[in-house]
């Protein structure tokens, strides 16, 4: 079964709470998983409708843009006929399936793929192993929680002149596997200013969020807010719904440095 996972996430603490809201459904274990998905990762299992997509992903060859297109999350149906989403806090979570493919995604894109779903009744995580249900109420109720976090995928993008990303925790790592479709659609953008000499991409994980972060060197000229969002727009589909999020290659150097990061662009 192909995978689309970017990130080397783990979703311990999460799992932690699930293990205990198993042992005990109390009102108190349930608001611990609630606290901690607006910061989760979650694994989605994809299938295709066309024949061309379906033998791509048979073969585990890499699809073109119209065939991700076609992709859509596999749903599960209980007896009681009711449609939920599942959801997976681990790959090893996973059962396999024959013609699919992984894809992880912030927990924000996961909860909003259920609420714009009218037939959805709401989220099954892990369903063949805890199995926690999350009606639709307590989704919207998570996500109004992930939504207004100033740390959300949906914050302003990091002060260009400030030391670094925002937050607390913060941990940078080399994204594995490498993001090359997105790393080239950046490319096309940073061709067209001259001000900018290199580009780094690195995962970055903090208490409130995961990200991708662009971390840049630039001569200091040059419209910046405009290259981020040229940037960000064009990357948008390769980072399959993760936030994007830019800083200056100097206020994180000791840190590429410790990760022996190397630039994906150089003038």
């Amino acid at each position: 079964m192909p995978s689309k996972n970017n990130f080397p996430l783990s979703n311990a603490a999460l799992e932690s709470k699930m293990a205990a809201f198993i042992k005990d459904r109390s009102a108190q274990n349930l608001a611990a998983i609630l606290q901690l998905l607006p910061a989760a990762g979650l694994f989605l299992t994809m299938a295709a409708s066309t024949p061309q997509a379906r033998q791509a992903l048979k073969n585990g060859g890499t699809l073109s843009p119209q065939m991700r297109k076609d992709l859509h999350p596999i749903i599960l149906k209980t007896q009681k006929g009711e449609d939920f989403l599942p959801a997976y806090t681990s790959p090893k979570a996973i059962p396999k399936q024959e013609n699919s493919m992984v894809i992880c995604l912030p927990f924000g894109a996961v909860c909003q793929t259920v609420t714009r779903n009218p037939n959805l009744t709401g989220l099954a995580l892990n369903p063949f192993g805890e199995n926690v249900i999350l009606r639709r109420d307590l989704l919207e109720k998570a996500f109004r929680s992930s939504s207004s976090n100033p740390g959300s995928a949906n914050s302003d993008s990091v002060n260009p002149n400030s030391r670094g990303p925002q937050g607390t925790n913060i941990v940078l790592q080399n994204p594995r596997p490498f993001p090359q479709e997105m790393a080239e659609a950046a490319c096309a953008v940073l061709r067209e200013y001259p001000c900018v000499s290199a580009a780094y991409v690195q995962h970055l994980s903090a208490d409130d969020r995961r990200a991708f972060l662009f971390l840049l060197e630039t001569d200091g000229t040059g419209d910046r807010k405009e290259l981020e969002e040229k940037i960000r727009a064009a990357t948008e589909e390769a980072a399959f719904g993760f936030p994007v999020e830019f800083c200056d290659a100097g206020a994180m150097r000791a840190q590429l440095e410790a990760n022996n990061a190397k630039p994906f662009y150089k003038k």
